[in-house]
């Protein structure tokens, strides 16, 4: 919960790489991780039967040699809500690069994937981050995130986003096009705040 994995390199996950487990993510920000090997996933691989509940992640700028430049699913069920998957590199097509199920499934709703991902609530639209070039992946006012997520897929308890400022935050400039009570979360590891 609130962790920025940035920089890393790997043959396969980058950052993190998960196997017969049950790992939880919550308002993290994986950035400029590296996958050097064949096995793929410049930011996060799950592997043989790992059940991944990943929630308001922004995974941005990871690349991969192989397949996946941000996440990859070999094995087990994973679910994405509230997340921000943007600008990941790799072989393969833009969609190929944000979220790749390969002998796995990933479920993902509420979510901004580039090249686009089925579910509930997802979008392919720019974030609009304020300033990507400083590493502040906060969402500008025009960005279209801001109150589009699902309150609901938020984890009991969260109410603080990754720099420790409030998670719910309505700005009131911004249509809710997310689902639940307002405040409606915003996508991503960061809080859009007033």
């Amino acid at each position: 919960e609130r962790c920025v994995f940035g920089g890393n390199t790997a043959a396969r996950g980058g950052a993190r790489e998960f196997f017969l487990s049950q790992p939880r993510g919550t308002n993290c920000l994986f950035v400029d991780n590296v996958s050097t090997g064949s096995g793929g996933g410049g930011a996060i691989w799950l592997g043989n039967s790992t059940t991944a509940t990943l929630r308001n992640l922004t995974v941005y700028g990871n690349s991969s040699n192989a397949t996946a430049g941000a996440i990859y699913n070999t094995g087990g069920t994973s679910t994405i809500a509230n997340s921000i998957i943007w600008g990941n590199t790799g072989p393969g097509t833009t969609a190929q690069n944000g979220i790749r199920s390969a002998g796995g499934s990933t479920s993902t709703t509420y979510s901004c994937v580039q090249g686009g991902a089925t579910g509930a609530g997802n979008v392919s639209a720019d974030p609009q981050f304020e300033d990507v070039a400083n590493d502040a992946f906060r969402l500008s006012l025009a960005s279209p995130l801001i109150d589009a997520g699902a309150n609901a897929s938020v984890p009991a308890g969260t109410t603080v986003a990754l720099a420790g400022a409030p998670r719910f935050v309505d700005i009131a400039s911004t249509p809710d096009t997310g689902t639940g009570t307002q405040p409606i979360v915003a996508l991503g590891a960061s809080e859009r705040q007033i």
